[in-house]
């Protein structure tokens, strides 16, 4: 009994020792690796943790001791015989066959705690490196941190002055919108009083202009009257004879002028024949003019042939000639207004007073047609502003011609007409302001024609010659198909052959037997 209690305790002690033994190992491992990893404080470190230790172990000694009941035994060595230590009797206790599968069983723990220690040690040198590079990592960050401070001081400071600058370039424009807000006002007042300067210049400028327009329309008018009063009082002639009679044939009914082709005469120009003394030629008195002649062949540069339309009294050499369209080498040009019907016949005579007015050289520059439009010498229409303006110093007559008013049948007239010669009368009316204010000789068609040498109409023609003119009552139309005109003569025919419903007439005079 006696020798199991002792083998327990001897157990007991191995077992402690080994304790003892893996912890000393263990801790020397983890010392070390304690020491790896601290390199600043690892002195310190280990110094106190070996005085632990030493104390730890002098305690673990004395428990030891207590534990296999001899307190003041020594531990003693390995390889030492006396029986006295506690190492040689756990030496002698191991080697008992009891202790064979213990050993066995203590060197499989070593071997594992020595695994567990080495996978202790690399899970600890992994963290380590793991804290390593945290560690860099929190440097770089730092690093970076201190950086993008430094960075933001720099954006900071700039900011700074920017905000600086800013503050002084507003002060500036402070001062600057301010001064010229200044000049602002005082332009301002300065452009409100010249405003009101202005306005009392308008009105005055404006005032003096109404006087002034009124004063012009007054002495125009009076200049209007007192022309027009000294026309008809006293008749005066503004026109000049045109040529001469250079000699006359009365048995053949012909007369010579000394005009021709270097004065651009045409063929069936015709003159008025005034008295060699005569009291000035155009004017609305036409008791000198003693006959009419028409140009029906030129022969010479200054020398015309002409027939003997008319004459109340024989016509003889170097009598004055006269046309108002004729001037030699000028285009005379004249404006119209009006119903044109002048040969008693009907319908309008327009076209016949153009043809001798185109024949004489001249152009109509406008006229008031038979609807009361304004239109140029080729049927165009016109404006208003042009027909007035055309009314110029270089229109020669304004021919006024019938104003519609001459049958004095307005009140059996229907509207459309009422509207067309009320329509020419204010076109006419307008054409003779113009007129008068330009010093156009304003002439009535009857006058005109007078100075033109118009009579009743034989057309100028001789066998070789293009015929001037188509007969509008001729043996046939104008087309082929068209409607057939008026075939009755305006003149005297016999009664014999005329178709008018009236009795024949029979001769009252005494005849030859020949013929009862």
């Amino acid at each position: 009994m006696p020798q199991q209690k002792n083998g327990s305790v001897l157990f007991l002690s191995f077992f402690v020792f080994l304790t003892l033994l893996f912890g000393g190992l263990w801790y020397y491992t983890w010392a070390g690796t304690t020491k790896q990893q601290t390199d600043l404080d690892q002195a310190m470190k280990s110094r106190t943790e070996a005085e632990a230790a030493l104390r730890r172990v002098t305690d673990e000694r004395d428990t030891l001791r207590q534990l296999i009941g001899r307190p003041d035994s020594d531990v003693g060595r390995m390889g030492d015989d006396s029986d006295a230590t506690i190492v040689s009797q756990i030496s002698k206790w191991l080697k008992t066959p009891e202790l064979s599968d213990l050993t066995a069983a203590a060197s499989s723990l070593e071997t594992a705690l020595r695994k567990t220690l080495n996978d202790r040690n690399m899970q600890a040198a992994s963290a380590t490196s793991r804290q390593i590079d945290l560690q860099n990592k929190i440097q770089d960050l730092r690093n970076t941190v201190a950086a993008k401070d430094a960075e933001i001081g720099v954006h900071k400071e700039a900011r700074q002055q920017a905000e600086n600058d800013k503050a002084a370039i507003e002060a500036q424009h402070s001062e600057e919108l301010s001064r010229i807000n200044q000049e602002f006002d005082e332009v301002r007042d300065s452009l409100a009083q010249l405003q009101d300067e202005f306005q009392t210049l308008r009105e005055d400028a404006d005032l003096e202009i109404g006087l002034l327009e009124a004063d012009i329309r007054d002495k125009r008018v009076a200049l209007v009257s007192m022309r027009t009063r000294l026309l008809e009082r006293e008749d005066l002639s503004f026109d000049k004879p045109d040529g001469l009679i250079a000699n006359v044939d009365h048995v053949r009914d012909l007369a010579y002028i000394n005009l021709g082709s270097r004065d651009e005469l045409q063929i069936g120009t015709t003159f008025s024949v005034y008295e060699a003394a005569n009291s000035g030629v155009g004017r609305r008195n036409t008791e000198d003019i003693k006959g009419r002649i028409e140009i029906i062949d030129i022969i010479g540069q200054h020398l015309a042939e002409a027939r003997i339309t008319s004459q109340d009294r024989p016509i003889a050499k170097d009598d004055p000639v006269y046309s108002p369209v004729f001037t030699s080498g000028l285009k005379v040009e004249i404006a119209v207004a009006g119903l044109i019907d002048f040969d008693g016949s009907a319908g309008s005579d327009r076209a016949e007073f153009l043809r001798m007015v185109t024949t004489s050289g001249a152009r109509v520059a406008v006229q008031i047609d038979d609807v009361g439009e304004y239109i140029d010498q080729f049927g165009n229409p016109m404006s208003d502003a042009d027909a007035e303006n055309s009314i110029s110093e270089k229109i020669r007559f304004l021919v006024i011609a019938d104003q519609g008013t001459s049958l004095n049948e307005e009140d059996s007239l229907d509207t459309a007409k009422k509207a067309i010669y009320r329509r020419i009368q204010q076109k006419t009316t307008r054409l003779q302001d113009a007129a008068l204010e330009h010093g156009v000789y304003v002439v009535s068609m009857s006058s005109f024609l007078e100075f033109l040498g118009y009579s009743r109409k034989r057309i100028a023609w001789r066998p070789g010659q293009d015929f001037p003119m188509k007969l509008s009552n001729g043996g046939a139309s104008t087309s082929v198909n068209a409607a057939l005109g008026n075939r009755i003569s305006a003149g005297v025919t016999s009664g014999r052959y005329a178709r008018r419903k009236r009795p024949n007439t029979y001769s009252t005079g005494q005849t030859t037997k020949l013929y009862p």
